[in-house]
């Protein structure tokens, strides 16, 4: 069985992390034969009671912490993980990469300015006004400052230019112990 790691993608809602994901995923897959499963923050939130489905501090901590435990158990079994969720709170990314382990653990900030997220948003929700403690509006996105990498989706770039931006991060902080 091979070394397998977590790329945990954070930013903004609409930012571009699931596009992202998709990329990084092609790409291990296809171009480096290993096993890649994407946890989607949204679809994990769909999943659950929505009793746990809040959007305060403790069920942000909650969530994460269950995204974090399944990325943990994917990397157990050869298998590598790609998160992408909002993850705003530092203290709790902290955490996230303590569950997974520091060295299987790779932070991603998709770094999306609030305005260009809100031009992109194709899912509404920077125009419904029942959504509250939305990060980066009315709750906190703490600063950045712990990640790996950060990759800049706003510029104009096509799937090509984006996938080799990531195929260089991948191979030189994830794939190169194959």
């Amino acid at each position: 069985m091979h070394n397998a790691y977590t790329v945990w993608l954070t930013g903004l809602s609409q930012a571009g992390k699931s596009t992202l994901a998709d990329v990084i995923e092609e790409d291990i897959e296809i171009n480096w034969r290993k096993p890649c499963v994407i946890i989607g923050g949204d679809e994990v939130r769909a999943a659950i009671p929505p009793h746990l489905q809040g959007f305060d501090a403790e069920s942000i901590s909650r969530h994460l912490r269950y995204l974090a435990f399944a990325a943990k158990m994917l990397n157990k079994k050869g298998v590598n993980a790609i998160v992408d969720c909002i993850s705003p709170l530092a203290d709790v990314r902290t955490a996230c990469k303590e569950i997974i382990g520091p060295e299987k653990f790779f932070l991603v900030y998709v770094a999306t300015p609030l305005e260009v997220c809100k031009v992109e948003d194709k899912k509404g929700i920077y125009t419904r006004t029942d959504v509250r403690n939305l990060a980066g509006v009315d709750a906190p996105f703490d600063p950045m400052g712990d990640q790996n990498a950060t990759v800049l989706t706003w510029h104009d770039k096509t799937r090509e230019e984006w996938l080799k931006e990531v195929r260089q991060f991948v191979r030189g902080m994830i794939l190169s112990e194959y």
